[in-house]
This record gives C-alpha cells, structure tokens and sequence, in this order.
C-alpha cells in the first residue's frame, strides 16, 4: 500500500471509531455508523479519533476502508448491513458510493482495503 492522502475534517461521533470505519451523518451527534446497505447519508471514513469522541474523517482521497467480502482494484465499495463495513456493489444508488478500490483483498471475511473516496 501507498501512502494515503486525504482530505480530513473533524466531526462529533456518537462514539469512538476504529480506522477505515465508514462514517454517515446522523446519530445523536454529528457522525454515526450504519448497517443500512447503500446509505445516502454516507459522508466518510475515520482516520482517527480525538478524546470526546472527536473523529477525523476522511471525506475523500486515498484511505484505509473497512469492508466485508472479496474486492478488486476498480470496484465501488459502498456502506454494508454490517455496522461501519462496506462491501462491493459496482451499480449503486445515486450517492451512496463511498469510494473506489485501489488495492484489493481475496477473502470473504471482514478486513480492510485501500480506497479512494469519491464525493
């Protein structure tokens, strides 16, 4: 993997997130996750969280995702039924796409890939 660049800003979340957890608008505070497939609210990925729960997203550029099941290079990942994880659906819903697959990952099972998220 490369290194990865993004565009980062600070939101509230309802909690603290993992890296490459999906991000959506909503929740008591400002960002939250989803288990909702093709979420329209999808608005980034956590880089990291601050104390408060004060999370650095990344709204696009390249980043470490989480997501569930086979990915190829060139593959749109959007949000899956699985709290923070996204999954390939390559024919989503107007927006709903939380980016593009730049490295790739072989197994079925949760995991991480490298993408670029495109807003």
């Amino acid at each position: 993997m490369s290194e990865q660049s993004s565009y980062v800003e600070k939101y509230l979340g309802d909690e603290s997130y993992e890296l490459g957890t999906i991000l959506v608008l909503g929740g008591e505070q400002e960002v939250t996750t989803t288990n909702f497939m093709n979420d329209k609210r999808v608005i980034g990925v956590a880089k990291s969280t601050d104390s408060a729960n004060v999370v650095s997203v990344a709204l696009n550029g390249r980043t470490i995702c989480k997501v569930i099941g086979k990915v190829e290079k060139g593959d749109i990942i959007v949000t899956s039924a699985i709290y923070g994880y996204g999954v390939v659906n390559n024919n989503p819903l107007y927006g709903a796409i939380v980016g593009k697959a730049v490295g790739t990952k072989e197994l079925d099972a949760r995991g991480v890939v490298e993408a670029v998220l495109i807003k």
